[in-house]
């Protein structure tokens, strides 16, 4: 407007008061398309202006929808900037139901998944796993469906879906161990280090080694210290007494 004005040596007021009496549209000047005043139009062209420029930014819109079929709605945003305003601002509805979803208009389809295959080789990947972490050396490790997701890639795995995995749950029950089935391991791990040092350690000590608190308590544990101090202190190892000396330095 101002280079208007100045080719046609008047003040902008007056290029804007012409604009309006010839029922041109312009923009004010945050750039956003001025809607013309009812009264200051003729009359007559009212109803044609306002559906011919409606139809002229509801045009470019769907251009730029088509030229731009992967793009959501952000993307054409940023693309066509006024003409999202526009409508925006005076022609809501119709820009809502012509523009694709913020996903990019694309569904979001759930993966398929081949459950029977990937449950048997999940149930022989549990099996595997447990296997190698009750071989692997140094001090035992509790066998569990955690341990065994860690092992496999697959943290959180193997707590998912065991109704559409019956296979990996069956194997999850086989081979996850109970707190004593661990302990009861420990005690045994304890046994062989002794063994090793040639050493026939006392009661407290060698349950100390062996990482039991509280569940030294549990019958199946406690027989199975008895057994593992029976093994350690039988005349045929010729072990040398440890008693209470050892506490510190093999605990």
């Amino acid at each position: 407007m101002r280079d208007i004005a100045q080719q046609l040596g008047i003040p902008v007021s007056a290029v804007r008061r012409i604009a309006t009496r010839l029922g041109l549209a312009f923009a004010d000047s945050r750039h956003r398309p001025a809607r013309l005043k009812r009264e200051d139009q003729p009359s007559h062209n009212i109803n044609v202006q306002e559906e011919n420029e409606r139809n002229t930014w509801r045009l470019t819109w769907l251009t730029a929808v088509q030229e731009n079929p992967g793009a959501g709605i952000d993307a054409l945003r940023e693309r066509a900037p006024q003409v999202h305003r526009w409508l925006y601002y005076h022609d809501r509805e119709w820009l809502r139901e012509h523009s694709p979803k913020r996903n990019g208009g694309k569904p979001v389809l759930a993966p398929r998944v081949d459950w029977v295959s990937e449950d048997a080789q999940l149930a022989e990947a549990v099996r595997s796993s447990a296997q190698c972490l009750r071989n692997a050396p140094g001090k035992p490790v509790w066998i569990t469906a955690g341990s065994i997701g860690k092992a496999i890639g697959k943290p959180r795995r193997p707590y998912l879906d065991l109704e559409r995995l019956p296979l990996t749950a069956a194997a999850l029950a086989e081979v996850v161990e109970t707190r004593e089935q661990w302990a009861v391991r420990r005690i045994w791990w304890t046994v062989d280090l002794y063994l090793q040092e040639g050493l026939c350690p006392g009661r407290i000590v060698f349950i100390r080694r062996a990482g039991m608190r509280s569940s030294a308590e549990s019958p199946e544990i406690k027989e199975a210290i008895d057994a593992a101090l029976l093994t350690l202190n039988h005349p045929d190892k010729n072990c040398l007494y440890s008693g209470q000396s050892d506490s510190r330095n093999q605990v």
